[in-house]
């Protein structure tokens, strides 16, 4: 029998979705194959209807382009004023985002998802609006054709020859909670275009030489009706996994695809993308950084920017450095379960590939049982990827030809021939040729592969000219010289070649022992503060040295929502942020996405801005500017910033979770005195009240009603008053027992009406000055309930009407069945019981006891007005069992006679 339970990962994964999506609009999206197919009417006439039916609608912005039914479906719709912005001498009409979050209706209408907005504007691309508007609660309904997805840019480029500029990140489009596919076969879109109702006149003929061609809109079409079953079929899969049904999905593979500085590296990327989510797989993109090669800040900034491609794809990244980028990318493979690795063909010449070697061919040696998959790009984009391999990074080849470097080579050169010359004795040449090759090691050591190559080679040139016979010319006549000097040559090489090697490995050990104890120092002295403040401090200190660059911590001044982000660290403030950067410091905290230099988000900002996270949500931004040296972060150092923030995140959590148990042991400590504290006063003040009550009833019994009235009525006052104090006591107590859990139900199957009979039976001396009228249903089913305590429950709330209602108020308790509770009522057509009332005289405590024993049984207790307004009614909810012993009959005159 097959395990059908939900599987808990799955079900984890949902939650988190529903708590991001909890609070969150809804987004619509009208999904269309090309311009004209009818997505806005289709977006407007739904729009319509719901208007009718009442919603709260608002058009924040839609392009008619002219056509005369769309404009008709505006009318009668509210529509917001657009924005005007100025841009080099034009009057731009955009969106106004900060009038629809004023506005704040229950849904927007907002058209061309793609859109980009006018310089000046909040967000650069619409689709950020869009963001804005669902995260402040706001449904949201648009439209977007297919060609503008960021994945698919390079199918539409290859189908239609046209490079789209103004895409939507595949996120958007999948996070949508509905997608309407909005199809119209070519022939009759070509009809519309002639018509005039997609362009006007001049834009309509351009667009059918060129674009509107039935080849290219059934490419579309297919396209469009590819990409919304994508959609569902996604959809389902949610559902099917969350549900623990395993049928049509099995464990989730992965594909990870090489990230470099190349202009390949987008298509790459978006390639990898549809391949991963076809296959419904998970996306990594590795970025290998040479050792020992050249750190270029242009090639940075292009990495950085495709790897901000790759997280906004929804891929995980990594960037690793190492001497042998194939092994290293087939090491992550395997260690992540990677099915296939997708990289770029190498743009290098054939004698290239094997004079400098080709990772492309490496990495397909080493692969083994990982599938390779090998991309072209465009004609402009076929160029070596710096990031893959040293021997391929043309940046780094050319670094190491710094004159400085060259001059400083050629001089160690010159001083190991020279030594050499000094200790010439021949016949013998092994002194000389180890003094040149010394020269080797010591130019690969200080200068790196290219100078040692060189050097290697005039070493072997000057052994071969100054020291072999004849001397001063390169010619040879004993052929054990011509060996001699290829040996040194390629001694000279492999030499200069292991040296580098040892020096790159060396200088990634020392870096990453740098970083791990500088990891273990942050680490060992979070796990000792104690609080918040303390741990934005060592953060901040720890950053401060590793990054080289002013660094802050920024907290909410308090818990609301809305409370202002205050710099937690340093002490001393951060008057460097700028009012930009605390501005990109409140977006951060709002959505918890990070942000500025290095993420895909705001990445015009200099400064670079993380969210503290903890498991209870967020707990504050880190931000960290440029280098004061003015050099960018490495994408080393980005990475060691995005670790310190997760350490940074993991010991808030620490301390909020000690804080809350510390806050649990006082409460539980409070409530334990409480309870201590009302058991024994209840017992200290119940004894003299036995003895009041016992004294003034014998007083009562011997005093004459003759003797003395006013005697008499201070004695029943005394009595009375006596009795209702021990009863309010006695209720003081159980309320803590029963706020405590331990007060243990007695349930056995019991009758409604005995429970009704014989609380008003309770209470009819207190209600002798109120008339009373029960009305109790005859089918009452018999309920599982501690009958004792449901009297008391029921007692405490006439008593209280008795207590609360002026003489003369007509109360009344009726009890009926529904087909899942017994509900009790009990209703006065008093003044009413005010809210403030309820803490005062004794209400709140019998009608806290109501409830928790309500509730004890699993029903409600509910106070309200009556049902004219006037009045109060309470009505009690009692759970209906699903089987229930049948109540018996009252037994006619003639059953039980023999």
């Amino acid at each position: 029998m097959s395990d059908r339970r939900p599987d808990p990962d799955a079900l984890l994964a949902e939650a988190r979705r529903e708590t991001e999506r909890a609070g969150r609009g809804k987004l619509k999206i009208w999904l269309g194959a090309a311009p004209g197919v009818g997505k806005t009417f289709a977006m407007l006439d739904a729009a319509r209807r719901r208007a009718r039916d009442g919603a709260d609608l608002v058009v924040g912005v839609v392009e008619t382009h002219g056509r005369a039914e769309t404009e008709a479906l505006l009318l009668g719709l509210e529509t917001l004023p657009r924005r005007r912005i100025e841009y080099r001498g034009r009057t731009l009409a955009e969106f106004d985002l900060d009038a629809a979050l004023t506005r704040r209706p229950a849904l927007i209408l907002v058209d061309e998802l793609a859109h980009t907005n006018a310089p000046g504007s909040r967000h650069g691309k619409r689709w950020n609006d869009v963001r804005e508007l669902l995260d402040a609660g706001i449904d949201v309904w648009t439209t977007l054709n297919v060609q503008h997805l960021a994945s698919l840019i390079d199918v539409v480029e290859q189908l239609l020859g046209v490079r789209v500029h103004e895409t939507v990140p595949d996120e958007v489009f999948d996070a949508a909670d509905d997608v309407e596919l909005v199809d119209l076969p070519p022939e009759l879109l070509i009809e519309r275009l002639r018509d005039g109702k997609v362009y006007l006149a001049d834009s309509a003929a351009r667009a059918a030489e060129g674009f509107f061609v039935p080849a290219k809109l059934s490419a579309l079409r297919e396209l469009a009706l590819r990409r919304t079953a994508r959609w569902v079929d996604t959809r389902r899969r949610e559902s099917r996994r969350a549900a623990g049904d395993a049928r049509g999905w099995t464990a989730s593979e992965r594909v990870l695809v090489c990230v470099g500085p190349s202009p390949l590296s987008a298509t790459l990327l978006r390639t990898a993308y549809r391949l991963a989510n076809a296959s419904h797989a998970e996306l990594l993109a590795v970025h290998v950084q040479p050792a020992g090669g050249a750190h270029d800040a242009a090639a940075a900034a292009r990495v950085g920017q495709n790897l901000r491609i790759a997280e906004s794809l929804g891929a995980r990244t990594f960037t690793i450095e190492s001497h042998d980028p194939a092994a290293a990318v087939v090491e992550l493979a395997r260690e992540h379960g990677v099915a296939r690795i997708v990289v770029g063909k190498s743009g290098l010449t054939r004698w290239r590939e094997r004079v400098l070697g080709s990772f492309v061919q490496d990495l397909l040696r080493a692969s083994g049982e990982i599938d390779v998959l090998v991309i072209r790009g465009r004609g402009d984009e076929r160029a070596p990827s710096p990031s893959l391999a040293h021997r391929e990074d043309t940046e780094a080849l050319r670094a190491p030809h710094d004159l400085g470097r060259c001059v400083q080579g050629a001089a160690i050169v010159a001083a190991a021939i020279a030594g050499a010359w000094l200790v010439y004795a021949p016949p013998d040449l092994s002194v000389e040729s180890m003094v040149l090759l010394l020269g080797v090691v010591v130019v690969a050591y200080r200068h790196g592969r290219v100078p040692a190559m060189l050097a290697a080679l005039f070493c072997a040139l000057a052994f071969n000219f100054l020291l072999t016979e004849p001397r001063f010319t390169f010619a040879i006549d004993d052929p054990t010289y011509l060996v001699a000097f290829f040996a040194m040559l390629a001694g000279g090489l492999l030499t200069s070649s292991l040296v580098v090697r040892v020096r790159e490995q060396g200088r990634i050990t020392l870096a990453r022992e740098r970083e791990t104890a500088a990891l273990f120092s942050l680490t060992r002295e979070l796990a000792r503060v104690q609080s918040a403040a303390e741990i934005a401090r060592v953060t901040v200190a720890h950053l401060d040295d590793a990054a080289a660059a002013p660094t802050a911590v920024l907290m909410p001044a308090h818990e609301a929502d809305d409370a202002p982000l205050a710099v937690t660290a340093p002490q001393a403030g951060a008057p460097w942020l700028s009012a930009r950067d605390l501005g990109v410091a409140r977006w951060v905290w709002e959505r918890g996405l990070p942000a500025g230099a290095g993420s895909a988000q705001l990445g015009g900002v200099p400064g670079t801005f993380l969210p503290l996270r903890t498991a209870r949500g967020r707990a504050g931004v880190l931000a960290v500017l440029p280098r004061r040296d003015g050099r960018p972060h490495s994408l080393g150092e980005r990475a060691l910033l995005d670790t310190v923030a997760g350490l940074a995140g993991l010991a808030l959590e620490r301390v909020e979770l000690m804080e809350a148990r510390q806050r649990a042991v006082l409460d539980a400590d409070r409530e334990r005195l409480k309870s201590t504290l009302l058991t024994s006063v209840s017992h200290d003040l119940r004894t003299p009240l036995a003895t009041i009550c016992g004294a003034t009833g014998a007083l009562l019994a011997s005093v004459s009603t003759g003797v003395d009235g006013t005697a008499r009525e201070l004695a029943q006052a005394i009595h009375d008053e006596a009795r209702r104090l021990d009863e309010l006591v006695g209720n003081l107590v159980f309320a803590t027992r029963l706020d405590a859990g331990r007060v243990e139900l007695r349930l056995q199957w019991t009758s409604v009406e005995d429970i009704v009979a014989t609380a008003v039976r309770r209470s009819r001396p207190r209600l002798r000055e109120h008339p009373l009228t029960v009305s109790v249903a005859g089918d009452l089913p018999l309920v599982s309930a501690d009958a004792v305590l449901l009297e008391q429950a029921l007692a405490n709330l006439l008593d209280n009407v008795a207590r609360h209602t002026p003489a003369g108020t007509a109360v009344s308790v009726s009890a009926e069945a529904t087909p899942v509770a017994v509900l009790i009522r009990v209703r006065d057509d008093g003044p009413g019981v005010a809210l403030s009332r309820e803490s005062r005289d004794g209400l709140g405590l019998g009608l806290s006891i109501c409830k928790g024993i309500l509730r004890a049984h699993g029903g409600t207790a509910v106070v309200g007005a009556g049902p004219l307004g006037t009045g109060t009614e309470v009505l009690l909810t009692i759970p209906r069992p699903s089987e229930a012993p049948a109540v018996p009959a009252e037994p006619t005159p003639h059953e039980g006679r023999p």
